[in-house]
Protein backbone atom coordinates (compact mmCIF):
# COMPACT_ATOMS: atom_id res chain seq x y z
CA UNK A 1 0.00 0.00 0.00
CA UNK A 2 1.28 3.44 -0.94
CA UNK A 3 -0.08 6.75 0.36
CA UNK A 4 0.52 10.30 -0.89
CA UNK A 5 -0.76 13.44 0.85
CA UNK A 6 -0.97 16.84 -0.81
CA UNK A 7 -2.16 19.98 0.99
CA UNK A 8 -3.01 23.47 -0.22
CA UNK A 9 -3.51 26.71 1.76
CA UNK A 10 -6.54 28.95 1.70
CA UNK A 11 -6.30 32.54 0.50
CA UNK A 12 -7.24 36.14 1.11
CA UNK A 13 -7.16 38.88 -1.52
CA UNK A 14 -5.70 41.95 0.22
CA UNK A 15 -5.69 44.37 -2.73
CA UNK A 16 -7.24 44.19 -6.17
CA UNK A 17 -10.92 43.45 -5.65
CA UNK A 18 -12.79 42.87 -8.89
CA UNK A 19 -9.97 44.57 -10.83
CA UNK A 20 -7.94 41.34 -10.61
CA UNK A 21 -10.27 39.90 -13.25
CA UNK A 22 -8.34 41.92 -15.83
CA UNK A 23 -4.72 40.96 -16.66
CA UNK A 24 -3.76 44.64 -16.63
CA UNK A 25 -4.58 44.91 -12.90
CA UNK A 26 -2.57 42.71 -10.50
CA UNK A 27 -3.87 41.70 -7.08
CA UNK A 28 -2.04 41.13 -3.81
CA UNK A 29 -2.88 37.66 -2.49
CA UNK A 30 -1.99 36.21 0.91
CA UNK A 31 -2.00 32.54 1.84
CA UNK A 32 -3.99 31.59 4.95
CA UNK A 33 -3.06 29.14 7.68
CA UNK A 34 -6.02 26.82 6.98
CA UNK A 35 -5.18 23.98 4.61
CA UNK A 36 -7.10 21.46 2.52
CA UNK A 37 -5.55 17.98 2.43
CA UNK A 38 -6.03 15.21 -0.09
CA UNK A 39 -4.79 11.71 0.70
CA UNK A 40 -4.52 9.18 -2.15
CA UNK A 41 -3.76 5.56 -1.31
CA UNK A 42 -3.53 2.39 -3.36
CA UNK A 43 -1.34 -0.63 -4.09
CA UNK A 44 0.46 0.90 -7.07
CA UNK A 45 4.22 1.37 -6.76
CA UNK A 46 5.35 3.50 -9.70
CA UNK A 47 8.91 3.22 -10.88
CA UNK A 48 11.41 5.96 -10.01
CA UNK A 49 11.25 9.07 -12.16
CA UNK A 50 14.56 10.57 -13.18
CA UNK A 51 14.07 14.34 -13.18
CA UNK A 52 15.77 16.37 -15.86
CA UNK A 53 15.28 19.50 -17.92
CA UNK A 54 11.91 19.54 -19.64
CA UNK A 55 12.09 20.02 -23.37
CA UNK A 56 8.75 21.15 -24.81
CA UNK A 57 7.73 19.67 -28.10
CA UNK A 58 6.55 16.37 -29.53
CA UNK A 59 6.30 13.59 -26.99
CA UNK A 60 8.36 10.50 -27.80
CA UNK A 61 6.50 7.44 -26.55
CA UNK A 62 8.58 4.93 -24.63
CA UNK A 63 7.86 1.25 -24.10
CA UNK A 64 4.59 2.24 -22.41
CA UNK A 65 3.18 4.33 -25.25
CA UNK A 66 -0.03 6.36 -24.79
CA UNK A 67 -1.69 4.08 -27.33
CA UNK A 68 -1.64 1.19 -24.86
CA UNK A 69 -5.07 0.84 -23.31
CA UNK A 70 -5.02 0.25 -19.55
CA UNK A 71 -7.83 -1.49 -17.75
CA UNK A 72 -10.61 0.32 -15.84
CA UNK A 73 -9.79 2.11 -12.62
CA UNK A 74 -12.06 2.45 -9.60
CA UNK A 75 -11.66 5.65 -7.59
CA UNK A 76 -13.43 5.97 -4.22
CA UNK A 77 -13.54 9.55 -2.88
CA UNK A 78 -14.65 10.29 0.68
CA UNK A 79 -15.25 13.70 2.24
CA UNK A 80 -15.00 13.69 6.02
CA UNK A 81 -16.66 17.08 6.52
CA UNK A 82 -19.49 16.53 4.05
CA UNK A 83 -20.11 12.95 5.22
CA UNK A 84 -20.25 11.88 1.59
CA UNK A 85 -18.64 9.21 -0.58
CA UNK A 86 -18.45 9.04 -4.38
CA UNK A 87 -17.39 5.92 -6.27
CA UNK A 88 -16.24 6.37 -9.85
CA UNK A 89 -15.35 3.93 -12.58
CA UNK A 90 -12.72 5.48 -14.84
CA UNK A 91 -12.22 4.01 -18.30
CA UNK A 92 -9.50 4.85 -20.80
CA UNK A 93 -10.82 4.56 -24.38
CA UNK A 94 -8.26 3.34 -26.92
CA UNK A 95 -7.02 5.78 -29.57
CA UNK A 96 -7.80 5.24 -33.26
CA UNK A 97 -5.23 4.05 -35.76
CA UNK A 98 -1.84 5.68 -36.34
CA UNK A 99 -1.89 9.51 -36.52
CA UNK A 100 -1.37 11.35 -39.79
CA UNK A 101 2.22 12.47 -40.57
CA UNK A 102 3.27 16.09 -40.37
CA UNK A 103 5.35 18.61 -38.40
CA UNK A 104 2.98 18.37 -35.40
CA UNK A 105 2.87 14.56 -35.42
CA UNK A 106 3.70 14.42 -31.71
CA UNK A 107 0.73 16.60 -30.86
CA UNK A 108 -1.50 14.77 -33.35
CA UNK A 109 -0.59 11.39 -31.86
CA UNK A 110 -1.52 12.50 -28.35
CA UNK A 111 -4.61 14.39 -29.48
CA UNK A 112 -6.00 11.12 -30.82
CA UNK A 113 -5.72 9.59 -27.33
CA UNK A 114 -9.11 10.28 -25.68
CA UNK A 115 -9.43 11.78 -22.23
CA UNK A 116 -10.59 9.42 -19.47
CA UNK A 117 -14.30 8.77 -19.12
CA UNK A 118 -15.91 8.84 -15.67
CA UNK A 119 -19.04 7.07 -14.49
CA UNK A 120 -20.51 7.56 -11.04
CA UNK A 121 -21.23 3.96 -10.01
CA UNK A 122 -22.39 4.57 -6.42
CA UNK A 123 -22.48 7.29 -3.77
CA UNK A 124 -23.67 7.97 -0.27
CA UNK A 125 -24.67 11.13 1.57
CA UNK A 126 -26.65 12.24 4.59
CA UNK A 127 -29.50 13.53 2.41
CA UNK A 128 -29.89 10.48 0.15
CA UNK A 129 -28.32 7.59 2.03
CA UNK A 130 -26.54 5.08 -0.20
CA UNK A 131 -27.43 5.15 -3.89
CA UNK A 132 -26.20 2.05 -5.76
CA UNK A 133 -27.16 3.52 -9.16
CA UNK A 134 -27.04 7.32 -8.85
CA UNK A 135 -27.57 9.86 -11.56
CA UNK A 136 -24.83 12.24 -12.67
CA UNK A 137 -26.40 15.03 -10.59
CA UNK A 138 -25.32 13.24 -7.40
CA UNK A 139 -21.62 13.44 -8.23
CA UNK A 140 -19.11 16.11 -7.25
CA UNK A 141 -18.26 18.36 -10.18
CA UNK A 142 -15.05 19.55 -8.48
CA UNK A 143 -13.84 15.99 -7.92
CA UNK A 144 -14.77 14.92 -11.45
CA UNK A 145 -12.99 17.84 -13.17
CA UNK A 146 -9.84 17.24 -11.09
CA UNK A 147 -9.90 13.51 -11.92
CA UNK A 148 -10.26 14.15 -15.66
CA UNK A 149 -7.50 16.77 -15.69
CA UNK A 150 -5.00 14.78 -13.61
CA UNK A 151 -5.60 11.33 -15.12
CA UNK A 152 -5.81 12.84 -18.61
CA UNK A 153 -2.46 14.58 -18.24
CA UNK A 154 -0.92 11.41 -16.79
CA UNK A 155 -1.72 9.68 -20.10
CA UNK A 156 0.71 12.05 -21.80
CA UNK A 157 3.52 9.90 -20.41
CA UNK A 158 1.93 6.49 -20.89
CA UNK A 159 -1.09 4.46 -19.78
CA UNK A 160 -2.56 5.28 -16.39
CA UNK A 161 -2.45 2.20 -14.14
CA UNK A 162 -5.86 0.60 -14.02
CA UNK A 163 -6.16 -3.09 -14.62
CA UNK A 164 -2.48 -3.40 -13.66
CA UNK A 165 -3.39 -2.38 -10.10
CA UNK A 166 -4.22 -5.23 -7.70
CA UNK A 167 -7.92 -4.61 -7.41
CA UNK A 168 -7.66 -1.61 -9.74
CA UNK A 169 -8.69 0.82 -7.01
CA UNK A 170 -7.53 4.14 -5.59
CA UNK A 171 -8.96 5.60 -2.38
CA UNK A 172 -9.09 9.35 -1.85
CA UNK A 173 -9.72 11.15 1.44
CA UNK A 174 -10.65 14.86 1.41
CA UNK A 175 -9.93 16.70 4.67
CA UNK A 176 -10.40 20.43 5.25
CA UNK A 177 -9.28 22.49 8.23
CA UNK A 178 -12.00 24.22 10.24
CA UNK A 179 -10.95 27.64 8.95
CA UNK A 180 -12.77 26.99 5.68
CA UNK A 181 -16.13 26.84 7.49
CA UNK A 182 -18.07 28.94 10.00
CA UNK A 183 -18.13 27.76 13.60
CA UNK A 184 -20.29 24.67 13.98
CA UNK A 185 -20.32 24.01 10.21
CA UNK A 186 -20.70 21.62 8.47
CA UNK A 187 -23.55 20.22 10.55
CA UNK A 188 -26.44 17.82 10.01
CA UNK A 189 -29.81 19.62 9.99
CA UNK A 190 -33.41 18.61 9.40
CA UNK A 191 -34.70 18.93 5.83
CA UNK A 192 -38.17 17.67 4.91
CA UNK A 193 -37.30 17.89 1.21
CA UNK A 194 -34.43 15.40 1.53
CA UNK A 195 -35.23 11.68 1.09
CA UNK A 196 -33.75 10.89 4.51
CA UNK A 197 -35.15 13.99 6.22
CA UNK A 198 -31.60 15.20 6.90
CA UNK A 199 -28.86 17.06 5.05
CA UNK A 200 -25.46 18.60 5.69
CA UNK A 201 -25.52 22.38 6.11
CA UNK A 202 -22.26 24.00 4.94
CA UNK A 203 -21.44 27.63 5.74
CA UNK A 204 -18.16 28.63 4.10
CA UNK A 205 -15.85 31.47 5.13
CA UNK A 206 -14.73 32.29 1.58
CA UNK A 207 -11.16 31.05 2.00
CA UNK A 208 -11.11 29.14 -1.29
CA UNK A 209 -12.03 25.58 -0.26
CA UNK A 210 -13.06 24.51 -3.77
CA UNK A 211 -9.79 25.78 -5.27
CA UNK A 212 -7.81 24.00 -2.55
CA UNK A 213 -9.78 20.79 -3.08
CA UNK A 214 -9.06 20.91 -6.81
CA UNK A 215 -5.37 21.73 -6.40
CA UNK A 216 -4.64 19.18 -3.68
CA UNK A 217 -6.50 16.42 -5.56
CA UNK A 218 -4.71 17.10 -8.86
CA UNK A 219 -1.36 17.28 -7.07
CA UNK A 220 -1.90 14.14 -5.01
CA UNK A 221 -3.01 12.06 -8.01
CA UNK A 222 -0.09 13.13 -10.21
CA UNK A 223 2.37 12.60 -7.36
CA UNK A 224 0.93 9.15 -6.64
CA UNK A 225 1.27 8.20 -10.30
CA UNK A 226 4.83 9.62 -10.39
CA UNK A 227 3.90 11.83 -13.35
CA UNK A 228 6.69 14.22 -14.46
CA UNK A 229 5.56 17.80 -13.89
CA UNK A 230 7.30 20.59 -15.83
CA UNK A 231 7.17 24.02 -14.13
CA UNK A 232 3.72 25.56 -14.09
CA UNK A 233 1.80 22.40 -15.05
CA UNK A 234 0.23 21.83 -11.62
CA UNK A 235 -0.99 25.44 -11.55
CA UNK A 236 -2.35 25.30 -15.10
CA UNK A 237 -4.08 21.94 -14.66
CA UNK A 238 -5.67 23.12 -11.43
CA UNK A 239 -6.81 26.37 -13.05
CA UNK A 240 -8.52 24.63 -15.96
CA UNK A 241 -10.11 21.97 -13.74
CA UNK A 242 -11.44 24.58 -11.31
CA UNK A 243 -12.87 26.71 -14.10
CA UNK A 244 -14.49 23.65 -15.68
CA UNK A 245 -16.12 22.65 -12.39
CA UNK A 246 -17.45 26.19 -11.83
CA UNK A 247 -18.69 26.48 -15.39
CA UNK A 248 -16.94 29.82 -15.89
CA UNK A 249 -13.49 31.37 -16.20
CA UNK A 250 -12.84 33.04 -12.85
CA UNK A 251 -9.97 35.19 -11.66
CA UNK A 252 -7.83 32.21 -10.64
CA UNK A 253 -6.06 33.92 -7.74
CA UNK A 254 -7.44 31.35 -5.27
CA UNK A 255 -5.88 28.49 -7.26
CA UNK A 256 -2.62 30.41 -7.64
CA UNK A 257 -2.45 30.89 -3.86
CA UNK A 258 -3.24 27.21 -3.32
CA UNK A 259 -0.23 26.26 -5.49
CA UNK A 260 2.33 28.97 -4.68
CA UNK A 261 1.14 30.82 -1.57
CA UNK A 262 1.12 34.59 -1.22
CA UNK A 263 2.02 36.57 -4.33
CA UNK A 264 1.39 39.55 -6.57
CA UNK A 265 -1.01 37.83 -8.97
CA UNK A 266 -1.77 38.66 -12.60
CA UNK A 267 -4.66 36.88 -14.25
CA UNK A 268 -4.20 34.60 -17.25
CA UNK A 269 -5.89 35.39 -20.59
CA UNK A 270 -9.46 34.09 -20.70
CA UNK A 271 -8.86 32.70 -24.23
CA UNK A 272 -6.47 30.03 -22.94
CA UNK A 273 -9.55 28.16 -21.71
CA UNK A 274 -12.42 29.47 -23.85
CA UNK A 275 -10.65 29.16 -27.21
CA UNK A 276 -8.34 26.22 -26.49
CA UNK A 277 -10.93 24.09 -24.65
CA UNK A 278 -8.33 21.84 -22.97
CA UNK A 279 -10.94 19.44 -21.57
CA UNK A 280 -12.91 19.25 -24.82
CA UNK A 281 -10.34 17.53 -27.04
CA UNK A 282 -7.87 14.74 -26.49
CA UNK A 283 -4.79 14.22 -24.34
CA UNK A 284 -2.66 16.24 -26.78
CA UNK A 285 -4.54 19.49 -26.34
CA UNK A 286 -4.79 19.04 -22.57
CA UNK A 287 -1.04 18.37 -22.29
CA UNK A 288 0.01 21.14 -24.67
CA UNK A 289 -2.19 23.75 -22.96
CA UNK A 290 -1.12 22.63 -19.48
CA UNK A 291 2.53 22.99 -20.50
CA UNK A 292 1.95 26.40 -22.07
CA UNK A 293 2.68 25.22 -25.61
CA UNK A 294 0.99 26.71 -28.68
CA UNK A 295 -0.88 29.98 -29.04
CA UNK A 296 -4.29 31.52 -29.63
CA UNK A 297 -4.35 32.88 -33.19
CA UNK A 298 -7.44 34.62 -34.58
CA UNK A 299 -9.55 33.20 -31.76
CA UNK A 300 -8.46 29.58 -32.34
CA UNK A 301 -5.86 27.38 -30.66
CA UNK A 302 -2.79 26.33 -32.62
CA UNK A 303 -0.39 23.73 -31.17
CA UNK A 304 2.57 25.45 -32.84
CA UNK A 305 3.04 29.04 -31.71
CA UNK A 306 4.06 31.43 -34.51
CA UNK A 307 7.10 33.63 -34.03
CA UNK A 308 6.47 36.49 -31.66
CA UNK A 309 3.28 35.01 -30.19
CA UNK A 310 2.67 35.98 -26.54
CA UNK A 311 2.91 33.26 -23.86
CA UNK A 312 -0.20 31.09 -23.86
CA UNK A 313 -0.89 31.69 -20.14
CA UNK A 314 0.20 35.34 -20.21
CA UNK A 315 3.10 37.03 -18.48
CA UNK A 316 1.79 36.62 -14.91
Amino acid sequence: MRTVTCSAPGKALLLGGYLVLEPSHPGLVAAASCRFRCVVSGPHKPGPHKPGPHKPGPHKPGPHAPGVTPGPLRVVVRSEQLRATWEYEVSFPPPPAAPPPGPAAGYAALERVPLPELRLSACSSVAHGRLPAPGAEHGSRFVEAALRAALGYARRHGPVPGGELPGGELRVELRADGGFYSEGSPEVVDDDAAPTGKRVQVNKTGMGSSACLTTSLVGALLSFLATPLPPGVLLNLSQLAHCASQGKVGSGFDVAAAVSGGQLYTRFPREVLTAAGPLEGGVGRLAWVAEGLGAIVAGAYQPEAPAGAPPLWGAG
